[in-house]
């Protein structure tokens, strides 16, 4: 570990044997490090303070939830927030295998054969005492807070929407709302890259989102990461393997497809100071860490 980092002590402790060996800074400003020991066993560090820490709480949270839902997930292996600083600091155990679209050694229809399954997987978990994760009432009060700061690159999102301002799509999302059931666990960013795959195994990463809601919202984001790494014309397979019978209803798709463009166009360093003098609401990590040129 290199002695410059600026760590808590109480992380410290845990990285005693590693070597930094990769270290990014996220949208948000985060900082992502990846460790690596004397066997080649890795851990990943996320830390972050502002929007990037309450990111890394939610996450925090669902992970803790998911641990005993046997589904593969990172352990967390410390999370400590420091008070006086307001650095938040996640240490995680490193899934085997690779996010599905950097997968060589199967087939694109192999691959999506994994990815739905894996879809059905979480979707089948047990959501009792779930009343802690994110919910689509939560993702629709954030949005009403970003337009009501004025946070959003408003020529920009009327361009991508027909011209349709954000208080008109607002509008719209909050009088269908009720269309939508609350019957699964969602991931709630649901991507190629956010599934990790082996040959015959899969677990999920980056799931901070997570909650009850309803699958379209994964859906959603699945279509879009499908048409983005291997091409729309992909994205029927997937829904054979998810379910034979199913029939996929356009507009709840593209439900959840508005409620991302309030990432999408979102000012973010105008973000980052309303949210150092504002701790009323919190943002859902989707909505903060989406770009249209991702490789989601």
């Amino acid at each position: 570990m290199k002695q410059t980092m600026n760590i808590s002590a109480k992380i410290k402790k845990d990285l005693q044997g590693y070597t930094l060996v990769d270290q990014r800074t996220s949208r948000l400003g985060g900082r992502n490090f990846q460790f690596k020991n004397s066997t080649s066993s890795m851990i990943y560090l996320k830390s972050g303070r502002g929007i990037a820490a309450e990111s890394l709480v939610r996450e925090n949270t669902a992970l803790q939830w998911l641990e005993h839902k046997h589904i593969t997930v990172p352990k967390v292996l410390n999370y400590f927030k420091d008070e006086s600083s307001g650095q938040v600091y996640l240490l995680l155990s490193v899934i085997d295998g690779l996010p599905a679209q950097r997968v060589t050694d199967l087939s694109k229809q192999e691959i999506l054969y994994l990815v739905a399954k894996a879809m059905q997987q979480f979707h089948s978990i047990n959501f009792q005492g779930s009343k802690n994760l994110r919910t689509l009432v939560q993702d629709l009060t954030h949005i009403q807070a970003i337009i009501n700061l004025n946070l959003i690159k408003r020529s920009k999102f009327q361009t991508a929407n027909n011209g349709k301002t954000p208080e008109e799509v607002y509008v719209y999302l909050l009088q269908v709302k009720d269309k939508f059931s609350k019957d699964v666990i969602v991931h709630g960013d649901y991507c190629l890259p956010n599934i990790i795959i082996t040959k015959n195994s899969y677990g999920f990463i980056d799931v901070g989102d997570c909650g009850p809601g309803d699958p379209y919202k994964d859906f959603s984001a699945m279509e879009v990461s499908i048409a983005r790494n291997f091409g729309k014309e992909w994205t029927d397979v997937f829904y054979k393997y998810y379910d034979q019978k199913i029939c996929v209803d356009s507009q709840k798709i593209k439900y959840f497809q508005l409620i991302d463009q309030f990432g999408y166009h979102l000012d973010v360093e105008k973000y980052r100071q309303a949210i150092r003098v504002s701790n009323v609401w919190t943002a859902p990590r989707q909505l903060l860490s989406s770009n249209q040129t991702s490789s989601k």
